[in-house]
């Protein structure tokens, strides 16, 4: 924790954040944003998936195949909220993932992108994919018609370190360098009100 500005890490922040997120968090509350990403995965065929940055598993939860779920998060306090005996919880980073390499047929990332070194996510990612795999990312993007001065108050209104909104050309220039066979996109719109 910085105390002069009262920035702390993100693992403290979800720690104290855990026991009220599924009631005040946007992206366990809103449905159509997890129906709309489980039916963007139910077109394809895995067998295990990994969910970084899982917080309280509630995506994980509403999967409905038998197969196997790992949710990955540094905050324990979050991880200790999944109550599904389905889902396997690893307290870990995403920038130091504690799997062997291509673990996994399927990983997901929502909205913890703005938390992390972006490059060393993705080579971890990279990493444990299998070489078929899909990597299916759901994140909050800067949209062009915001002000640079609505996206300074955005990074610093919870005062986490290293939170920075993303655009869409940065998540691309990783992905790019990474080289994933196939990109598809479906944006949604969430808020189209900057003020």
């Amino acid at each position: 924790m910085d105390k002069k500005n009262n920035i702390i890490d993100a693992k403290d922040f979800f720690n104290n954040r855990a026991n009220l997120y599924n009631k005040v968090s946007k992206w366990t509350l809103n449905n159509e944003l997890s129906l709309e990403t489980i039916k963007m995965i139910s077109k394809v065929s895995f067998n295990n998936v990994l969910d970084v940055g899982a917080g309280t598993g509630v995506l994980l939860s509403r999967l409905e195949k038998d197969i196997s779920k790992v949710a990955l998060d540094q905050s324990e306090e979050m991880l200790k909220i999944i109550d599904d005996s389905a889902i396997i919880k690893v307290k870990g980073d995403a920038h130091e993932m504690p799997f062997i390499s291509e673990s996994f047929d399927l990983i997901i990332t929502r909205q913890m992108l703005h938390y992390c070194d972006i490059k060393r996510v993705f080579d971890n990612i990279y990493r444990v994919l299998s070489s078929n795999g899909i990597f299916h990312i759901v994140q909050v993007i800067t949209q062009p018609n915001v002000s640079e001065k609505w996206n300074n108050e955005w990074v610093n209104l919870r005062k986490v370190k290293k939170r920075e909104h993303l655009s869409k050309s940065i998540i691309n220039g990783y992905i790019n360098d990474f080289k994933f066979k196939e990109i598809k996109y479906n944006e949604i719109l969430l808020r189209d009100d900057y003020s």
